[in-house]
């Protein structure tokens, strides 16, 4: 051996050489010796019992290094702790990382600030990427547990330290039972981008409302896969009132009748009326239907016609008065109020008829028809006045036009529960719950007149 070799000093230098190129490798590749024993100590370790090793490990970590304490699974735990533990994301041993991830999970909610602003550094001030990565991870998985949390507090009527976008309008529609917090974090879970935006003001909950248009077009808009909870979250934000700029007045969204189409459509589909009517939040959903039906304007046909099929559907009994505003109006097509008419005829009570009376006055045409032959024109309404099927007589009268006031009669009849042959009427203007009014004139002016003077007579008395 050479005099260098055999000095103590110099083969310290080497090992300490050795070992700080060592231990820089590590640092730098981390794959290797995650544990973290020196190389004299790793071979040491080798020459023994693999299952020695693997046992007492844990003890070899502790002797070599001291970690942070163990934190309690605490709401309370300091920011100093969390930032020593953030740091130790990025610690030269894999345990060392490992337990400090651990850690941060079981702390959750108090550690988001620190986590979102660990994966936010940028340039010199960005801790290294092993840092990022694992804080990234981390913020998603707590984020997830602690909205996971505030929903089951939420649900449970704790409603401390959460705050859901859009709560307090919700809940003054519906009571604040369970069945509503369902229906409202249903809402949140299907679309919260939405529902967020409602903090932002009207002009935001129109871009994200027209954003989460044009993704249910592409995934099949109108599809029965259309979600409860994103119709609903439709129905409540396009509903809602916004303060205007101004401060003066209030103002709702700004929806596309193809919207208001589309929203229409996927709620009176069969399946959806049959889960709504059959769904314990049956309650819940109608009354937000309602709220969105009070929220449309109803001085264009396109819209009442939406009403009216929605209405019909889901048979909105508190919507009656609307119905009958829509059939008085002139305004409106004379088949939409035709239309109307016919669900008043399904929804009304006997309280309600004194609100027909001026339909029953209203002689605007709502259709003509040719009337069926072999029948006496003249003959006066009565229990013998009945339509024949066929005929074959060659000299038919002349068209006969069915009036507002013809089909409000038939409604009136039908809510009563009365024969409509007793007034002259076609037995098969009445098919189920729809009034079929080709079918619903009467055979001459005189026919007609005896009918409304009957049914004068029928009201005086009663």
């Amino acid at each position: 051996m050479t005099a260098v070799e055999h000095n103590p000093r110099t083969l310290a230098n080497s090992h300490q050489s050795r070992d700080d190129v060592w231990t820089s490798f590590r640092r730098r590749h981390r794959l290797l010796h995650p544990i973290g024993f020196s190389s004299l100590q790793f071979s040491v370790i080798l020459s023994g019992c693999i299952l020695h090793a693997v046992f007492f490990s844990s003890q070899a970590i502790g002797s070599l290094r001291e970690l942070p304490p163990a934190v309690q699974d605490s709401r309370d735990t300091d920011h100093e702790t969390i930032r020593k533990l953030i740091k130790q994301l990025g610690d030269d041993h894999y345990l060392a990382r490992d337990e400090a991830e651990s850690k941060l999970l079981k702390i959750g909610g108090p550690a988001i600030d620190q986590l979102r602003q660990a994966t936010s550094l940028r340039g010199n001030e960005a801790p290294d990427g092993e840092v990022q990565l694992r804080a990234t991870r981390l913020l998603i998985l707590i984020e997830r547990k602690e909205r996971e949390r505030q929903i089951l507090a939420f649900l449970e009527g704790n409603e401390d330290g959460i705050d859901l976008a859009g709560w307090d309008d919700f809940s003054k529609i519906n009571d604040s039972d369970r069945f509503t917090r369902q229906l409202f974090v249903d809402m949140h879970q299907a679309q919260p981008e939405l529902l967020a935006a409602i903090r932002k003001g009207k002009s935001a909950v129109e871009a994200e409302f027209q954003r989460a248009s044009k993704q249910s077009m592409r995934s099949g808009g109108t599809s029965a896969t259309d979600s409860l909870g994103t119709l609903v979250a439709a129905l409540f934000v396009s509903s809602l009132e916004f303060e205007a700029e101004s401060g003066t007045a209030v103002e709702k969204i700004a929806v596309s009748d193809v919207d208001l189409r589309r929203i229409q459509v996927v709620l009176t589909q069969p399946q959806m009326v049959t889960f709504v009517n059959s769904s314990g939040q049956r309650k819940q959903i109608v009354n937000l239907i309602s709220q969105w039906l009070n929220s449309l304007p109803d001085e264009e046909a396109s819209k009442v016609n939406i009403q009216l099929l929605t209405i019909k559907a889901y048979e909105l009994k508190d919507q009656i008065d609307s119905v009958i505003s829509f059939a008085s109006n002139p305004e409106v097509p004379l088949l939409t109020r035709a239309s109307a008419i016919e669900v008043i005829s399904n929804l009304a009570t006997a309280d309600d008829l004194s609100k027909l009376e001026p339909l029953l006055n209203d002689e605007s045409v709502a259709g003509s028809y040719l009337p069926p032959l072999n029948v006496d024109t003249d003959k006066p309404a009565s229990a013998d006045v009945v339509v024949p099927e066929s005929h074959e007589d060659k000299n038919p009268p002349a068209i006969m036009h069915v009036q507002i006031r013809d089909l409000a009669l038939i409604a009136a009849l039908k809510i009563l529960r009365l024969d409509v042959r007793q007034f002259g009427f076609n037995p098969k203007c009445i098919n189920g719950t729809k009034i079929i009014r080709n079918k619903s004139g009467f055979f001459s002016d005189q026919t007609r007149a005896l009918a409304f003077e009957k049914w004068g007579q029928l009201t005086t008395n009663n």
